[in-house]
């Protein structure tokens, strides 16, 4: 036997550290909206407060460097601040550590003069060898004043009206650069809870001053402190929950971002794949880059071809969990060892770790009437309480404790990544696990009653769909939809359900359910069989045939909304992945452009050229506008070229696109533009710190008797330039000649012996990815 050999793929893309590109998020789309949202407020001149509440690891970092990007966006100044202990005792320790990144963050801003002005370095000196500088350039008050004190720091106080004059004359100075205000990011903000006067001082400051917004992060641990002295809380903070995933499009999102394009439809895991993983991680962002970093390695290592769920996965994770357990989970695991097989990985009761006791009883019963299809006897129901019962019991008795109405393992209690990974090495795959809310232990068997019974093939619940069909309408009705992306995960997952099914039809349907769990409204997307179209009336008629049932289990349920739409084609959902910035698998086909590129290699650039103008219609992108440009100045159309090259210019700078704008302004008679273009662009290439390559599989060339260009293959972008700077009469053939061999020497004598008498050598052009 022998492994997989070791693919050639780029570095593991999976990290534990927090993810610093806001480009690079993926998942939270709902929560950058609101962040975008309350920013956009203040930077209109409203002072809103946000609070990014959630577990540990739950990715909280990685959305304050989102909001960065974001604040940055709409022209505020972000002030980022990580909190600790020592800043939380301390008072002047948090004030100079704020003090110190204000007047850093104003300096990068070019505001007093820069990082290398004199304003600057006497603030440094003031906060740090507590010297007072000049007058004149004490921009802030609070460091003028500690420079000045005598006493010991730790009792330095900063008075509220001096910190608030601060913070407006920063304003008014960043107004005067073109920015809209400040926004205070403080992570880790549960040490504030430690420090009710710095608190205090937050909100007799940021209640004052506008343009302003405080943004902390932290645990359910500062919002008790919070709400004590921002009271009433709900008026002066917007509080945004940032919990595990909820969809599973959304872990899919997460696992597919991080990857180069060229290897998702080798490398990357397949749906169900995905599915399995978020069910496994409970859609916690931190247990899903664990666990893709060892199915990646696994590819590395060429154990796997492709990312999966395999036993080495699961080993290695295994490994990192205990690592990074409590001193205790070897009496935990030993507890475990000591259950037999049957009690433990077969048990509803540990399964259903949330539910207490009376609500396992209640779901139970619930399940054992929709699948028999009529209500139990009231000794049925009493059979089955009694059965749980013993069952709780038992796990009691074997080292099993109930923790606030919930079961838990004896010990410290694990985490469902540690347990699940646990089971698969040391067990096999003969346990279930279900992380599920009461009130989703009652609504899921419901909904897929209702959808076997009304004939649909199967369903997916949804959360926020409605906007990514709206678009998809928008796009059929010959209109480009605004700027959407809650929806599309969403989109994908039932594109991909559907293709695997062939399906073409779905049912999106709200139900609002009424249970001992409380009140919920619902929506699933329900896809059609081929047999059966799904209509409303089936949806209503099966909630009264099973009114009795549903009274009987204390359950009320009503539909309140249905919409039956097709799904999008793939062409269709390609647009809406690229106007969403969704990658789409290639399960679907050749992109857009791939697309395009096809139609021109087969002879008709018109319909290319349609193509990339509906592209550029929907978003725009530099270059596409390129190969627009490439495509007239091929066909002759040299002013429309001209035009869009320079605009993909403008858009996203590349030598390649101002090579073309040359081209363009030489075909119309602008001789001296067209060598100042063409010389920029070879010196873009040639400077020492260039980020740009010559990498091209085609390029346009100027003919040497004729007005117009024809297309070549396998010439770099500056032997390209040269060879068109010798075409309009800027190089001499010696000079060509000489720049040619030092740059290729390989391949220069066979473009010198060819490119004079080259005529119409390619018809196919590969444009630009």
């Amino acid at each position: 036997m022998s492994t997989a050999p070791k693919p050639n793929i780029p570095h593991n893309p999976y990290k534990r550290s927090p993810i610093k590109l806001q480009e690079d998020l993926a998942g939270r789309a709902r929560e950058l909206k609101s962040i975008r949202y309350y920013l956009g407020l203040t930077a209109a001149g409203q002072s809103p407060h946000l609070a990014l509440i959630g577990q540990r690891g739950i990715g909280k970092t990685s959305l304050l460097n989102g909001a960065e990007s974001i604040a940055r966006d709409l022209k505020l100044l972000p002030l980022r601040l990580d909190m600790n202990e020592n800043k939380a005792n301390s008072q002047w320790n948090f004030w100079q550590d704020f003090y110190q990144t204000l007047a850093l963050s104003m300096a990068k801003a070019d505001c007093w003069g820069g990082l290398n002005g004199k304003i600057y370095a006497e603030l440094l000196q003031m906060m740090y060898s507590r010297q007072p500088g000049n007058l004149d350039n004490a921009v802030m008050q609070i460091p003028y004043v500690f420079s000045c004190h005598q006493g010991d720091i730790d009792r330095f106080v900063c008075p509220d009206a001096l910190v608030i004059h601060d913070l407006e004359m920063c304003i008014l100075e960043l107004r005067n650069k073109g920015l809209q205000g400040v926004v205070v990011i403080i992570d880790e903000a549960d040490c504030l809870g430690m420090n009710v006067p710095l608190l205090q001082m937050f909100r007799n400051v940021f209640q004052v001053v506008e343009h302003c917004s405080l943004l902390l992060a932290g645990t359910e641990v500062v919002f008790p402190a919070l709400s004590d002295v921002f009271s009433p809380i709900p008026r002066q903070f917007h509080r945004i929950d940032i919990k595990p995933f909820a969809r599973w499009s959304d872990t899919w999102e997460l696992v597919l971002r991080p990857m180069s394009k060229e290897i998702r439809g080798t490398v990357a895991p397949g749906p169900e794949v995905v599915r399995e993983l978020h069910d496994l991680c409970g859609g916690a962002p931190d247990e899903v880059q664990l666990y893709c970093h060892h199915m990646y390695r696994s590819v590395e290592d060429g154990s796997a071809k492709q990312m999966s769920l395999a036993p080495n996965v699961f080993r290695a994770v295994l490994r990192e969990y205990r690592a990074n357990s409590p001193a205790n989970v070897d009496a935990v695991l030993n507890a475990i060892e000591r259950l037999p097989d049957k009690l433990l990985f077969q048990s509803k009761w540990v399964s259903r770790r949330h539910l207490t006791l009376e609500e396992n009883i209640g779901v139970t019963i619930l399940r054992s009437e929709l699948k028999h299809n009529k209500s139990l006897s009231n000794d049925d129901r009493q059979s089955i309480a009694t059965t749980l019962t013993d069952g709780y019991n038992k796990l009691f008795e074997a080292g099993i404790t109930e923790l606030r109405d919930g079961i838990r393992l004896a010990g410290s209690p694990l985490s469902a990544g540690f347990w699940k990974s646990f089971v698969e090495v040391e067990r096999g795959k003969r346990w279930t696990w279900d992380d599920d809310s009461y009130a989703d232990s009652l609504r899921q068997p419901i909904i897929k009653k209702i959808g076997q019974e009304c004939g649909a093939g199967g369903h997916i619940d949804t959360i926020a769909g409605k906007d990514a069909v709206d678009a998809l309408q928008l796009l059929r009705d010959g209109n480009i939809p605004s700027e959407f992306d809650e929806g599309m995960g969403e989109m994908i997952v039932s594109a991909l359900f559907a293709h695997d099914e062939k399906l073409t039809h779905v049912a999106d349907v709200t139900f609002q359910i009424q249970s001992p769990a409380g009140k919920q409204t619902h929506q699933c997307r329900f896809f059609e069989s081929p047999s059966v179209q799904l209509g409303e009336t089936q949806f209503h008629e099966w909630v009264v045939n099973h009114q009795s049932l549903l009274d009987g289990n204390e359950i009320a349920v009503v539909v309140t909304g249905f919409n039956r739409w097709e799904l999008p084609t793939q062409i269709e959902l390609h647009r809406l992945g690229r106007i969403s910035g969704y990658p789409i698998p290639e399960v679907f086909g050749p992109t857009e452009s791939e697309h395009a590129i096809s139609m021109f290699e087969h002879g008709d650039i018109n319909g290319c050229m349609a193509t990339f103008s509906r592209m550029l219609r929907d978003r725009e992108a530099g270059y596409l506008r390129n190969n627009l440009a490439f495509c007239q100045l091929l066909t002759g159309d040299a002013a429309n070229g001209l035009n869009n090259a320079t605009k993909a210019m403008a858009e996203d700078y590349e030598p390649l696109y101002e090579m073309n704008k040359g081209i363009g302004e030489y075909l119309i008679g602008e001789h001296d533009n067209a060598k100042s273009s063409l010389r920029k662009a070879l010196e873009q290439l040639d400077s020492q710190d260039s980020k740009f390559n010559s990498d091209a599989t085609y390029v346009l060339v100027i003919e040497s008797t004729e007005k117009r260009c024809k297309s070549h293959k396998g010439v770099p972008v500056d032997a390209a330039i040269l060879i068109n700077l010798w075409r309009i009469g800027e190089l001499t053939h010696d000079e060509l000649k000489a720049d040619l061999v030092v740059r290729y020497q390989d391949a220069a004598h066979a473009w010198l012996t060819t490119f004079p008498d080259m005529r119409g050598e390619s018809n196919h052009q590969q444009l630009s990815p």
